[in-house]
């Protein structure tokens, strides 16, 4: 990632920035090396650029926070159980099952771009903005684009504009617990499927093919708020929030990512 971090160290700097900024104390023992040898000249901005390439210009918000590099999987990729006990099965439930759809519609390229959303008037609308946006700003992409959507109208709705969908339908009484997880469901679901998966929000708009501007060099990229990660992430005069945003994920399939989302669930 931009700091070298592994994937442990980079959500620990995360966590404890976050309960910092809380009035919380530190959560971690000791903090990462890279982080610690710099807290003392962080207190203040900088306007020099201390990435390891000297950039200064901005770049695209897309940072990998994790270094798991693995060779190129073609095929599933098993999840192992929970060390709780837990099943796959119990895991992910019927989102499983969504699996052989979303794979056909990531096609021989198997990329896909994945959003989701209930049938509300504010939600649906703009997971159609979404979709229209990748319609008219890159046409190529609408093929390998999906919604999940978690309720009849929502289906209704998009199918209408031509959308491709996957129903997941959950009761209302269900949203609260089942919407902060399910961006993390639906990447284990697609890496199963070996696919290389997009999860972004539906608030989102497209204005260019985003798999280019993937890095490659991890198994799991998120976005960030920064407009100039190099010099901006996880220093500590900075919001803490703003280092990672999920509402666009990045993941590409292997064991080790598969296991990391495992153990996050």
């Amino acid at each position: 990632g931009a700091e070298g971090l592994s994937a442990s160290a980079a959500v620990a700097a995360w966590v404890s920035q976050r309960w910092g900024a809380l009035g919380g104390g530190s959560l971690c023992k000791s903090r990462p090396p890279q982080l610690a040898t710099q807290e003392a000249r962080e207190q203040e901005p900088s306007e020099e650029s201390d990435s390891p390439n000297g950039m200064s210009e901005p770049t695209a918000t897309v940072a990998a926070v994790t270094s798991m590099v693995s060779a190129g999987v073609a095929h599933e990729v098993r999840v192992r159980e929970v060390d709780s006990g837990i099943t796959e099965e119990e895991l992910l439930g019927d989102l499983e099952a969504t699996g052989p759809k979303l794979r056909r519609i990531a096609g021989e390229g198997r990329r896909l771009l994945a959003t989701w959303t209930t049938g509300g008037a504010s939600f649906v609308a703009q997971a159609l903005n979404l979709g229209l946006s990748i319609r008219r700003h890159v046409p190529s992409l609408e093929r390998s684009f999906a919604a999940v959507t978690l309720d009849e109208a929502a289906r209704d709705e998009l199918q209408s504009y031509g959308f491709n969908t996957v129903m997941y339908p959950v009761p209302p009484n269900d949203l609260p617990d089942v919407i902060w997880k399910l961006r993390w469901q639906l990447l284990l679901v697609g890496i199963k499927q070996g696919l290389d998966i997009i999860v972004m929000d539906s608030d989102i708009v497209v204005f260019r093919d985003p798999f280019p501007l993937m890095r490659g060099d991890a198994d799991i990229e998120i976005s960030t708020e920064h407009f100039w990660p190099e010099q901006h992430l996880w220093r500590r005069w900075v919001r803490p929030e703003d280092d990672l945003s999920t509402g666009f994920i990045f993941a590409r399939p292997s064991y080790r990512l598969s296991s990391f989302l495992v153990d996050f669930l």
